[in-house]
Protein backbone atom coordinates (compact mmCIF):
# COMPACT_ATOMS: atom_id res chain seq x y z
CA UNK A 1 0.00 0.00 0.00
CA UNK A 2 1.44 3.35 -1.06
CA UNK A 3 0.80 6.80 0.47
CA UNK A 4 -0.87 7.82 -2.79
CA UNK A 5 -3.58 5.27 -2.06
CA UNK A 6 -4.59 7.36 0.97
CA UNK A 7 -4.05 10.91 -0.25
CA UNK A 8 -6.32 12.58 -2.81
CA UNK A 9 -4.79 13.89 -6.01
CA UNK A 10 -3.88 17.53 -6.22
CA UNK A 11 -6.56 18.20 -8.81
CA UNK A 12 -9.34 16.55 -6.80
CA UNK A 13 -8.26 18.40 -3.67
CA UNK A 14 -8.25 21.78 -5.42
CA UNK A 15 -11.68 21.15 -6.96
CA UNK A 16 -13.11 19.98 -3.62
CA UNK A 17 -11.69 23.02 -1.83
CA UNK A 18 -13.26 25.31 -4.44
CA UNK A 19 -16.54 23.46 -3.99
CA UNK A 20 -16.67 23.75 -0.20
CA UNK A 21 -15.72 27.43 -0.40
CA UNK A 22 -18.70 28.05 -2.69
CA UNK A 23 -21.07 26.11 -0.42
CA UNK A 24 -19.76 28.02 2.60
CA UNK A 25 -20.58 31.29 0.80
CA UNK A 26 -24.20 30.11 0.55
CA UNK A 27 -24.44 30.34 4.35
CA UNK A 28 -24.39 33.58 6.38
CA UNK A 29 -23.16 36.20 6.25
CA UNK A 30 -23.28 36.30 2.42
CA UNK A 31 -26.04 33.74 1.90
CA UNK A 32 -25.69 33.40 -1.90
CA UNK A 33 -28.20 30.58 -2.45
CA UNK A 34 -27.22 29.43 -6.01
CA UNK A 35 -23.67 28.69 -4.85
CA UNK A 36 -24.86 25.75 -2.74
CA UNK A 37 -25.71 23.33 -5.60
CA UNK A 38 -22.77 24.54 -7.69
CA UNK A 39 -20.28 24.03 -4.87
CA UNK A 40 -21.70 20.63 -3.97
CA UNK A 41 -21.42 19.56 -7.61
CA UNK A 42 -17.69 20.34 -7.61
CA UNK A 43 -17.24 18.58 -4.29
CA UNK A 44 -19.06 15.45 -5.49
CA UNK A 45 -17.21 15.38 -8.82
CA UNK A 46 -13.88 15.57 -7.01
CA UNK A 47 -14.78 12.49 -4.99
CA UNK A 48 -15.99 10.44 -7.95
CA UNK A 49 -12.81 11.18 -9.90
CA UNK A 50 -10.64 9.22 -7.44
CA UNK A 51 -9.76 5.55 -7.85
CA UNK A 52 -9.15 4.29 -4.34
CA UNK A 53 -11.81 4.33 -1.56
CA UNK A 54 -9.22 5.53 0.97
CA UNK A 55 -8.50 8.53 -1.24
CA UNK A 56 -12.20 9.30 -1.32
CA UNK A 57 -12.48 8.99 2.46
CA UNK A 58 -9.51 11.28 3.08
CA UNK A 59 -10.79 13.83 0.58
CA UNK A 60 -14.27 13.73 2.13
CA UNK A 61 -12.89 14.25 5.63
CA UNK A 62 -10.48 17.03 4.64
CA UNK A 63 -13.09 18.86 2.60
CA UNK A 64 -15.71 18.37 5.32
CA UNK A 65 -13.34 19.71 7.98
CA UNK A 66 -12.57 22.77 5.85
CA UNK A 67 -16.24 23.26 4.93
CA UNK A 68 -17.27 23.26 8.59
CA UNK A 69 -14.46 25.61 9.56
CA UNK A 70 -15.23 28.07 6.73
CA UNK A 71 -18.97 28.04 7.44
CA UNK A 72 -18.86 28.14 11.23
CA UNK A 73 -15.67 30.09 11.93
CA UNK A 74 -17.66 32.57 14.00
CA UNK A 75 -18.24 29.90 16.65
CA UNK A 76 -14.63 30.44 17.71
CA UNK A 77 -15.67 33.69 19.37
CA UNK A 78 -18.47 31.97 21.29
CA UNK A 79 -17.14 28.47 22.11
CA UNK A 80 -13.40 28.73 21.77
CA UNK A 81 -11.04 26.81 19.52
CA UNK A 82 -11.31 23.32 21.05
CA UNK A 83 -15.12 22.87 20.73
CA UNK A 84 -14.95 24.31 17.21
CA UNK A 85 -12.25 21.84 16.20
CA UNK A 86 -14.21 18.96 17.76
CA UNK A 87 -17.20 19.98 15.64
CA UNK A 88 -15.05 20.20 12.48
CA UNK A 89 -13.54 16.77 13.11
CA UNK A 90 -16.90 15.08 13.77
CA UNK A 91 -18.61 16.73 10.80
CA UNK A 92 -15.64 15.73 8.62
CA UNK A 93 -16.45 12.05 9.19
CA UNK A 94 -20.06 12.69 8.14
CA UNK A 95 -19.00 14.19 4.83
CA UNK A 96 -16.39 11.47 4.28
CA UNK A 97 -19.15 8.86 4.62
CA UNK A 98 -21.35 10.73 2.13
CA UNK A 99 -18.56 10.97 -0.42
CA UNK A 100 -17.72 7.26 -0.11
CA UNK A 101 -21.36 6.26 -0.59
CA UNK A 102 -22.01 8.47 -3.60
CA UNK A 103 -18.81 7.22 -5.22
CA UNK A 104 -20.25 3.71 -5.02
CA UNK A 105 -23.60 4.94 -6.32
CA UNK A 106 -21.77 6.63 -9.20
CA UNK A 107 -20.91 3.21 -10.55
CA UNK A 108 -24.55 2.12 -10.50
CA UNK A 109 -25.70 4.79 -12.91
CA UNK A 110 -27.03 8.36 -12.96
CA UNK A 111 -30.37 7.57 -11.32
CA UNK A 112 -28.78 5.92 -8.30
CA UNK A 113 -26.13 8.62 -8.13
CA UNK A 114 -28.49 11.61 -8.33
CA UNK A 115 -31.42 10.44 -6.23
CA UNK A 116 -29.63 7.92 -4.04
CA UNK A 117 -26.90 10.45 -3.25
CA UNK A 118 -29.49 13.07 -2.36
CA UNK A 119 -31.28 10.58 -0.11
CA UNK A 120 -28.01 9.71 1.67
CA UNK A 121 -27.21 13.38 2.30
CA UNK A 122 -30.71 14.04 3.63
CA UNK A 123 -30.52 11.01 5.91
CA UNK A 124 -27.22 12.23 7.34
CA UNK A 125 -28.79 15.63 7.97
CA UNK A 126 -31.60 13.95 9.87
CA UNK A 127 -28.95 12.33 12.02
CA UNK A 128 -27.73 15.80 12.97
CA UNK A 129 -31.21 16.77 14.16
CA UNK A 130 -32.23 13.62 15.98
CA UNK A 131 -28.86 12.60 17.43
CA UNK A 132 -28.18 12.91 21.17
CA UNK A 133 -25.25 15.34 21.16
CA UNK A 134 -25.41 16.50 17.58
CA UNK A 135 -25.73 20.15 16.61
CA UNK A 136 -27.92 20.63 13.52
CA UNK A 137 -25.88 23.27 11.73
CA UNK A 138 -24.99 23.42 8.03
CA UNK A 139 -28.29 21.97 6.81
CA UNK A 140 -28.51 22.73 3.10
CA UNK A 141 -32.12 23.90 3.35
CA UNK A 142 -30.85 26.82 5.42
CA UNK A 143 -29.03 28.19 2.36
CA UNK A 144 -32.32 28.69 0.49
CA UNK A 145 -34.29 30.71 3.06
CA UNK A 146 -33.67 33.93 1.13
CA UNK A 147 -35.49 32.48 -1.89
CA UNK A 148 -39.13 32.23 -0.72
CA UNK A 149 -40.31 30.13 -3.69
CA UNK A 150 -37.81 27.38 -2.88
CA UNK A 151 -38.80 26.91 0.77
CA UNK A 152 -42.59 26.66 0.39
CA UNK A 153 -42.41 22.90 -0.14
CA UNK A 154 -41.39 22.58 3.51
CA UNK A 155 -45.05 22.42 4.55
CA UNK A 156 -45.26 19.12 2.64
CA UNK A 157 -41.81 17.61 3.15
CA UNK A 158 -40.26 19.58 5.98
CA UNK A 159 -36.85 21.08 5.38
CA UNK A 160 -35.73 17.65 4.15
CA UNK A 161 -37.46 18.11 0.79
CA UNK A 162 -35.49 21.30 0.18
CA UNK A 163 -32.19 19.64 1.03
CA UNK A 164 -33.02 16.64 -1.15
CA UNK A 165 -33.78 18.77 -4.20
CA UNK A 166 -30.71 21.02 -3.81
CA UNK A 167 -28.41 18.00 -3.51
CA UNK A 168 -30.13 16.17 -6.40
CA UNK A 169 -29.54 19.17 -8.68
CA UNK A 170 -25.90 19.34 -7.58
CA UNK A 171 -25.33 15.64 -8.31
CA UNK A 172 -26.92 16.02 -11.73
CA UNK A 173 -24.36 18.75 -12.42
CA UNK A 174 -21.61 16.49 -11.08
CA UNK A 175 -22.61 13.73 -13.51
CA UNK A 176 -22.35 16.21 -16.37
CA UNK A 177 -18.89 17.24 -15.19
CA UNK A 178 -17.80 13.62 -15.10
CA UNK A 179 -18.27 13.29 -18.86
CA UNK A 180 -20.26 10.03 -18.65
CA UNK A 181 -23.41 11.30 -20.34
CA UNK A 182 -22.71 9.46 -23.60
CA UNK A 183 -21.65 6.26 -21.83
CA UNK A 184 -25.03 5.86 -20.08
CA UNK A 185 -27.07 8.26 -22.16
CA UNK A 186 -30.45 6.53 -21.90
CA UNK A 187 -30.23 6.27 -18.10
CA UNK A 188 -29.11 9.88 -17.86
CA UNK A 189 -32.03 11.09 -19.98
CA UNK A 190 -34.44 9.14 -17.78
CA UNK A 191 -32.91 10.54 -14.59
CA UNK A 192 -32.94 14.05 -16.07
CA UNK A 193 -36.66 13.74 -16.89
CA UNK A 194 -37.47 12.67 -13.32
CA UNK A 195 -35.33 15.46 -11.91
CA UNK A 196 -36.96 18.03 -14.20
CA UNK A 197 -40.36 16.83 -12.99
CA UNK A 198 -39.25 17.19 -9.37
CA UNK A 199 -37.75 20.64 -9.88
CA UNK A 200 -40.89 21.77 -11.73
CA UNK A 201 -43.07 20.69 -8.83
CA UNK A 202 -40.65 22.20 -6.30
CA UNK A 203 -40.61 25.60 -7.98
CA UNK A 204 -44.22 25.50 -9.21
CA UNK A 205 -45.59 24.69 -5.77
CA UNK A 206 -43.53 27.49 -4.27
CA UNK A 207 -44.79 30.05 -6.78
CA UNK A 208 -48.36 28.84 -6.25
CA UNK A 209 -48.15 29.22 -2.46
CA UNK A 210 -46.66 32.69 -2.81
CA UNK A 211 -49.43 33.71 -5.22
CA UNK A 212 -52.00 32.66 -2.63
CA UNK A 213 -50.39 34.65 0.19
CA UNK A 214 -52.80 37.21 1.57
CA UNK A 215 -55.63 36.42 -0.86
CA UNK A 216 -57.78 34.54 1.62
CA UNK A 217 -57.49 37.29 4.24
CA UNK A 218 -56.88 36.70 7.93
CA UNK A 219 -58.53 33.69 9.52
CA UNK A 220 -59.38 33.53 13.19
CA UNK A 221 -58.99 36.24 15.80
CA UNK A 222 -56.32 38.90 15.54
CA UNK A 223 -53.72 38.93 18.29
CA UNK A 224 -51.66 41.99 19.22
CA UNK A 225 -48.24 41.02 20.49
CA UNK A 226 -45.48 43.19 21.97
CA UNK A 227 -41.91 41.89 21.49
CA UNK A 228 -39.78 43.60 24.10
CA UNK A 229 -36.10 43.88 23.19
CA UNK A 230 -34.15 45.86 25.75
CA UNK A 231 -30.98 46.10 23.60
CA UNK A 232 -28.55 45.70 26.46
CA UNK A 233 -25.36 43.81 25.68
CA UNK A 234 -24.36 43.41 29.30
CA UNK A 235 -24.08 40.08 31.09
CA UNK A 236 -23.31 40.51 34.77
CA UNK A 237 -23.27 38.18 37.75
CA UNK A 238 -26.65 36.97 38.88
CA UNK A 239 -27.23 39.11 41.97
CA UNK A 240 -30.48 40.51 43.30
CA UNK A 241 -29.38 44.00 42.29
CA UNK A 242 -28.71 42.90 38.73
CA UNK A 243 -31.95 40.93 38.49
CA UNK A 244 -34.06 43.85 39.70
CA UNK A 245 -32.26 46.21 37.34
CA UNK A 246 -32.92 43.97 34.31
CA UNK A 247 -36.54 43.38 35.30
CA UNK A 248 -37.13 47.11 35.77
CA UNK A 249 -35.60 47.85 32.36
CA UNK A 250 -38.10 45.61 30.59
CA UNK A 251 -41.12 46.81 32.54
CA UNK A 252 -40.20 50.48 32.11
CA UNK A 253 -39.64 49.97 28.38
CA UNK A 254 -43.16 48.54 28.02
CA UNK A 255 -44.65 51.47 29.96
CA UNK A 256 -42.70 54.01 27.89
CA UNK A 257 -43.53 52.56 24.46
CA UNK A 258 -46.96 51.04 24.90
CA UNK A 259 -50.13 52.38 26.52
CA UNK A 260 -52.81 50.07 27.99
CA UNK A 261 -55.36 51.69 25.65
CA UNK A 262 -53.62 50.14 22.64
CA UNK A 263 -55.08 46.78 23.60
CA UNK A 264 -52.07 44.44 23.51
CA UNK A 265 -52.88 40.76 24.11
CA UNK A 266 -49.42 39.35 24.83
CA UNK A 267 -46.22 40.91 26.14
CA UNK A 268 -43.18 38.75 25.43
CA UNK A 269 -39.81 39.18 27.17
CA UNK A 270 -36.67 37.32 25.95
CA UNK A 271 -34.83 34.34 27.36
CA UNK A 272 -33.61 34.83 30.97
CA UNK A 273 -35.08 38.33 31.05
CA UNK A 274 -35.85 37.45 34.70
CA UNK A 275 -32.63 35.58 35.55
CA UNK A 276 -33.78 33.49 38.51
CA UNK A 277 -33.96 29.81 39.40
CA UNK A 278 -37.55 29.19 40.49
CA UNK A 279 -39.12 25.95 41.78
CA UNK A 280 -40.87 24.52 38.73
CA UNK A 281 -44.01 23.18 40.45
CA UNK A 282 -44.60 26.23 42.68
CA UNK A 283 -42.70 29.24 41.32
CA UNK A 284 -42.50 32.03 43.91
CA UNK A 285 -43.50 34.78 41.52
CA UNK A 286 -44.80 36.86 44.41
CA UNK A 287 -41.24 38.15 44.82
CA UNK A 288 -41.91 40.39 41.81
CA UNK A 289 -45.43 41.82 42.22
CA UNK A 290 -44.75 44.42 39.52
CA UNK A 291 -44.83 41.68 36.87
CA UNK A 292 -48.38 40.82 37.84
CA UNK A 293 -49.17 44.53 38.05
CA UNK A 294 -48.01 44.86 34.44
CA UNK A 295 -50.35 42.03 33.39
CA UNK A 296 -53.23 43.65 35.30
CA UNK A 297 -52.66 47.15 33.92
CA UNK A 298 -52.51 45.95 30.33
CA UNK A 299 -54.98 43.07 30.76
CA UNK A 300 -52.52 40.99 28.82
CA UNK A 301 -50.61 37.78 29.13
CA UNK A 302 -46.94 38.21 30.00
CA UNK A 303 -44.41 35.52 29.06
CA UNK A 304 -40.79 35.82 30.15
CA UNK A 305 -37.66 33.72 30.20
CA UNK A 306 -36.32 32.46 33.53
CA UNK A 307 -34.70 29.43 35.15
CA UNK A 308 -36.40 26.58 37.03
CA UNK A 309 -35.43 23.86 39.46
CA UNK A 310 -37.22 20.57 40.11
CA UNK A 311 -37.46 21.39 43.85
CA UNK A 312 -36.77 24.41 46.06
CA UNK A 313 -33.04 24.99 46.59
CA UNK A 314 -33.05 27.77 49.18
CA UNK A 315 -31.85 30.46 46.77
CA UNK A 316 -33.36 31.62 43.50
CA UNK A 317 -30.08 33.06 42.26
CA UNK A 318 -28.15 30.06 41.02
CA UNK A 319 -27.89 26.33 40.48
CA UNK A 320 -25.48 25.26 43.26
CA UNK A 321 -23.44 22.13 42.85
CA UNK A 322 -24.59 20.74 46.18
CA UNK A 323 -28.24 20.72 45.06
CA UNK A 324 -27.26 19.08 41.76
CA UNK A 325 -25.49 16.33 43.67
CA UNK A 326 -28.70 15.64 45.59
CA UNK A 327 -30.64 15.04 42.38
CA UNK A 328 -32.13 18.50 41.87
CA UNK A 329 -32.57 19.30 38.18
CA UNK A 330 -32.20 22.75 36.68
CA UNK A 331 -33.87 24.01 33.53
CA UNK A 332 -33.86 26.97 31.20
CA UNK A 333 -37.46 27.91 30.51
CA UNK A 334 -40.24 30.45 30.13
CA UNK A 335 -43.08 31.37 32.48
CA UNK A 336 -46.55 32.51 31.46
CA UNK A 337 -48.53 34.80 33.80
CA UNK A 338 -51.73 36.80 33.43
CA UNK A 339 -54.12 39.25 35.05
CA UNK A 340 -55.41 38.34 38.49
CA UNK A 341 -52.07 36.71 39.40
CA UNK A 342 -52.79 33.72 37.20
CA UNK A 343 -49.92 31.43 36.12
CA UNK A 344 -51.14 29.46 33.07
CA UNK A 345 -47.99 27.41 32.60
CA UNK A 346 -44.26 26.96 32.03
CA UNK A 347 -42.05 25.55 29.33
CA UNK A 348 -38.74 23.79 29.98
CA UNK A 349 -36.10 23.88 27.27
CA UNK A 350 -35.77 20.50 25.56
CA UNK A 351 -32.33 20.91 23.97
CA UNK A 352 -29.72 22.70 26.13
CA UNK A 353 -26.88 24.07 24.02
CA UNK A 354 -23.80 21.78 24.05
CA UNK A 355 -20.74 23.66 25.34
CA UNK A 356 -23.05 26.57 26.22
CA UNK A 357 -25.63 25.30 28.70
CA UNK A 358 -24.55 21.75 29.20
CA UNK A 359 -21.42 19.73 28.64
CA UNK A 360 -21.09 16.49 26.69
CA UNK A 361 -19.33 13.93 28.90
CA UNK A 362 -20.34 16.19 31.80
CA UNK A 363 -18.15 14.87 34.62
CA UNK A 364 -15.00 15.14 32.50
CA UNK A 365 -15.50 18.87 32.03
CA UNK A 366 -16.43 19.98 35.54
CA UNK A 367 -14.02 22.91 35.34
CA UNK A 368 -16.42 24.73 33.00
CA UNK A 369 -18.21 27.63 34.73
CA UNK A 370 -21.56 29.03 33.56
CA UNK A 371 -22.88 32.51 34.41
CA UNK A 372 -25.67 30.96 36.52
CA UNK A 373 -23.45 28.65 38.54
CA UNK A 374 -21.12 25.71 38.32
CA UNK A 375 -23.63 23.26 36.85
CA UNK A 376 -25.29 23.14 33.43
CA UNK A 377 -28.97 22.90 32.62
CA UNK A 378 -30.96 19.69 32.30
CA UNK A 379 -33.27 18.92 29.37
CA UNK A 380 -37.04 19.26 29.59
CA UNK A 381 -39.23 16.39 28.46
CA UNK A 382 -42.56 17.82 27.28
CA UNK A 383 -43.51 18.94 23.77
CA UNK A 384 -46.76 20.48 25.01
CA UNK A 385 -47.78 23.96 23.94
CA UNK A 386 -47.77 26.80 26.47
CA UNK A 387 -51.12 28.25 27.65
CA UNK A 388 -51.37 32.02 27.93
CA UNK A 389 -53.70 34.39 29.76
CA UNK A 390 -55.50 35.10 26.49
CA UNK A 391 -58.29 32.53 26.45
CA UNK A 392 -57.77 29.75 23.95
CA UNK A 393 -54.38 30.99 22.72
CA UNK A 394 -51.47 28.60 23.19
CA UNK A 395 -47.90 29.37 22.19
CA UNK A 396 -45.29 27.00 20.83
CA UNK A 397 -42.20 28.26 22.68
CA UNK A 398 -38.63 27.34 21.95
CA UNK A 399 -35.48 28.82 23.37
CA UNK A 400 -32.35 29.97 21.55
CA UNK A 401 -31.05 27.36 19.12
CA UNK A 402 -34.13 25.11 19.50
CA UNK A 403 -35.30 26.83 16.31
CA UNK A 404 -32.93 24.40 14.56
CA UNK A 405 -35.08 21.41 15.57
CA UNK A 406 -38.24 21.09 13.43
CA UNK A 407 -39.81 18.36 15.56
CA UNK A 408 -40.17 20.75 18.52
CA UNK A 409 -42.34 23.27 16.68
CA UNK A 410 -44.26 20.53 14.86
CA UNK A 411 -45.09 18.74 18.11
CA UNK A 412 -46.26 21.94 19.76
CA UNK A 413 -48.52 22.78 16.81
CA UNK A 414 -50.02 19.30 17.03
CA UNK A 415 -50.72 20.08 20.70
CA UNK A 416 -52.63 23.23 19.75
CA UNK A 417 -50.03 26.00 19.45
CA UNK A 418 -51.42 28.87 17.37
CA UNK A 419 -48.23 30.96 17.35
CA UNK A 420 -44.59 29.87 17.55
CA UNK A 421 -42.20 32.00 19.61
CA UNK A 422 -38.44 31.83 20.02
CA UNK A 423 -37.05 33.35 23.22
CA UNK A 424 -33.32 34.14 22.87
CA UNK A 425 -30.54 35.70 24.89
CA UNK A 426 -27.53 36.94 22.94
CA UNK A 427 -25.89 39.11 25.59
CA UNK A 428 -23.13 36.51 25.77
CA UNK A 429 -22.19 36.40 22.10
CA UNK A 430 -19.53 38.47 20.39
CA UNK A 431 -20.68 38.02 16.78
CA UNK A 432 -24.12 38.67 15.33
CA UNK A 433 -23.87 35.64 13.02
CA UNK A 434 -25.04 33.34 15.82
CA UNK A 435 -28.31 35.27 15.94
CA UNK A 436 -28.55 35.49 12.14
CA UNK A 437 -28.12 31.73 11.63
CA UNK A 438 -30.80 30.97 14.21
CA UNK A 439 -33.12 33.61 12.74
CA UNK A 440 -32.84 32.02 9.28
CA UNK A 441 -34.40 28.86 10.65
CA UNK A 442 -37.48 30.80 11.73
CA UNK A 443 -38.47 30.91 8.06
CA UNK A 444 -38.34 27.11 7.77
CA UNK A 445 -40.31 26.56 10.99
CA UNK A 446 -42.99 29.05 9.93
CA UNK A 447 -43.44 27.46 6.50
CA UNK A 448 -43.38 23.88 7.84
CA UNK A 449 -46.18 24.56 10.33
CA UNK A 450 -47.94 27.46 8.56
CA UNK A 451 -47.87 29.40 11.81
CA UNK A 452 -46.56 32.87 12.54
CA UNK A 453 -43.09 32.58 14.04
CA UNK A 454 -41.99 35.32 16.42
CA UNK A 455 -38.47 35.86 17.72
CA UNK A 456 -37.87 38.00 20.81
CA UNK A 457 -34.24 38.49 21.73
CA UNK A 458 -32.17 40.50 24.18
CA UNK A 459 -30.00 41.84 21.35
CA UNK A 460 -29.51 41.54 17.59
CA UNK A 461 -32.48 40.02 15.71
CA UNK A 462 -36.10 40.10 16.86
CA UNK A 463 -38.60 39.48 14.08
CA UNK A 464 -42.00 38.29 12.94
CA UNK A 465 -42.14 35.70 10.13
CA UNK A 466 -45.35 35.52 8.12
CA UNK A 467 -46.04 31.88 7.13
Amino acid sequence: MYPSDYLPTRRSLLVAVLGVVLVALAFPPLGIAPLAPLGMALWAWAGTSLRHPKQVASLGWLAGFLYTLLSLWWLFWEWGIIPLLVLCVSYGFTYALWLILIRNLYREGPGWFIFGGAAVWTTLEMGKVYGLWTIPLLLIAQTQTRVPALVQIADLTGQWGISFMVVAVSLWLAWLMGGRVRVRQREFVRATAWLALGVSFWLGYGLYRLSQAGQAGPSGERVRVALVQELSGELLQWTWEYIREVKDRYINLVKAELSPEEGVDLILFPEVSIPLTLPYHSPKLSIFPDLFELADNYQAGVVFGTGFSSQPIGSELSAPKEAKAKGVKFYNGVQSIGPGRTTPGQYLKLRPVPFGETMPMGGLLEFIEFPWGSEGYDAGRSLESLPTAKFGLNLGPNICYESLYPYISRGQVQDGAAILVNFSNYTWIKNHLVSLVNAQNDVLRAVETRRYYLRVSTTYYSQVVDP
